[in-house]
């Protein structure tokens, strides 16, 4: 997998933040739908739609993925990262539906959490995945994948190797119901 220095953030055009706040209105998403979807905080789609953000290669290519588009960076080669499966969001999307914590979920790992939350940001991903290149490829942790709801590893990449419309209907099975406060 090529490092984010193959993919530099001064490549970015100026424009990518307007014309992404164009591309989410013209399906009808509010700023919060669209942080949802792909993990991050409101606030950086805020400074991202405003010109205040560089998007990182990682978020660059979770939106054209979203959205199904070509290329949002002409400049950049094109990346094997694009067409691989989100590892770090998906399992963000079900750690959090299955209601457990980034600390847990690193302990089921075997990974620290701050590794474990770089994983999920899309960083250090082969600190749970291992290399792309590789016959193996995916996640290898099948206490993770328990943790999260899932039966073994195999399911977990099935999920974070779905659409994204699976992805979803997987999501909403996953979701445990918080108990109200009393």
């Amino acid at each position: 997998m090529p490092s984010d220095h193959h993919l530099p953030r001064s490549a970015v055009p100026a424009s990518i933040g307007p014309r992404i706040r164009l591309i989410r209105k013209s399906r009808r998403w509010s700023q919060t739908k669209l942080a949802s979807k792909l993990g991050v905080d409101r606030r950086t789609i805020i400074r991202l739609e405003s010109g205040q953000h560089v998007p990182t290669s990682h978020l660059i290519h979770a939106i054209e993925e979203l959205f199904d588009l070509l290329k949002l960076v002409p400049a950049w080669p094109e990346s094997p990262r694009a067409s691989a499966p989100c590892y770090g969001p998906r399992v963000r999307a079900a750690r959090r539906a299955a209601n457990v914590t980034a600390t847990a979920a690193a302990v089921s790992a075997g990974v620290s959490p701050a590794t474990f939350s770089r994983f999920e940001r899309g960083a250090m991903i082969h600190a749970i995945v291992g290399d792309f290149d590789a016959p193996d490829e995916g996640i290898r942790s099948d206490a993770l994948a328990i943790l999260l709801g899932f039966i073994d590893a195999a399911a977990l990449n099935a999920f974070c190797m779905a659409s994204e419309q699976a992805a979803r209907q997987i999501i909403r099975m996953l979701q445990v119901p918080v108990a109200a406060p009393r």
